[in-house]
């Protein structure tokens, strides 16, 4: 009798450089991740550097790695300065990108209707996404986080097609850490990845619900990696400074626990 079970989901490991890095620390530090070993059946690599340093991520660490932009415009291509459009992205031959991040939203100003509009030109031009949710100190101390993750998760699924969502990677970031400094506990962690699961097994389906990554995008190091890959619905992580040292291999390697 065949299992019912669904099937394991791939762990989801990304790095995210922000602007960080020199020319130096680009090649030495790709030339560092080249020796990374990973069951590519299981695990899957991401990394985001800044865009002038795409290419050479791509040279070095293409066959390793999915190269993703850390942004993309709201806008298709056009008068625009300063900005790079998702259809630029795509035609570098970078097919991901991190839209929503916490970063953006608390020094950028983007609310839902900007990344609503990243999201759709992410889907136009066939880019897979690392979508980032999350809640702050004040949405803590209000005890409105749950109301918070739901109205963003609806901002995807308003604009999300259903036979897209192969194609996406929710991450968590529990933005109060920073702004408070104290650590989330394992428990809320799950507490907090249950709950966003359940709510797109409301909104599209058990099937999608089953398949889709959802990872921790808080603090994640050498030290509790182990720890936090074994929580049962956290399927990798999204990380900041650690990706730019030599323990993102630490992080990396936790993958082999996840059962």
């Amino acid at each position: 009798m065949s299992s019912s079970l669904p099937k394991r989901r791939k762990v989801f490991i990304a790095g995210n450089w922000k602007s960080n890095g020199d020319r130096a620390f680009v090649d030495r530090h790709c030339m560092f991740l080249t020796g990374a070993r990973i069951d590519k059946n299981t695990t899957e690599l991401c990394l985001a550097p800044s865009n002038i340093y795409l290419f050479t991520c791509k040279i070095f660490l293409a066959h390793l790695f999915n190269i993703c932009a850390q942004n993309i415009s709201p806008f298709d291509n056009g008068p625009y300065t300063g900005e790079v459009s998702a259809k630029q992205i795509k035609d570098f031959g970078v097919d991901w990108t991190i839209i929503g991040h916490s970063e953006r939203r608390k020094y950028f100003n983007e609310d839902e209707n900007i990344i609503e509009k990243k999201i759709e030109q992410a889907l136009n031009n066939k880019l897979n996404i690392i979508l980032c949710i999350g809640d702050n100190k004040e949405d803590k101390e209000s005890n409105k986080s749950f109301e918070i993750i739901k109205k963003q998760l609806e901002t995807a699924f308003n604009k999300i097609q259903i036979n897209y969502w192969e194609n996406v990677v929710i991450a968590y970031e529990p933005v109060w850490e920073n702004e408070i400094n104290i650590l989330i506990t394992k428990e809320k962690i799950q507490e907090m990845h249950e709950f966003i699961r359940k709510e797109i097994k409301e909104k599209l389906g058990e099937d999608i619900s089953n398949k889709i990554r959802i990872i921790f995008g808080g603090k994640v190091d050498e030290n509790n990696c182990n720890e936090l890959i074994m929580l049962k619905d956290v399927d990798g992580f999204l990380v900041g400074e650690p990706s730019i040292k030599s323990t993102f291999n630490d992080i990396i390697y936790s993958a082999k626990l996840k059962k």
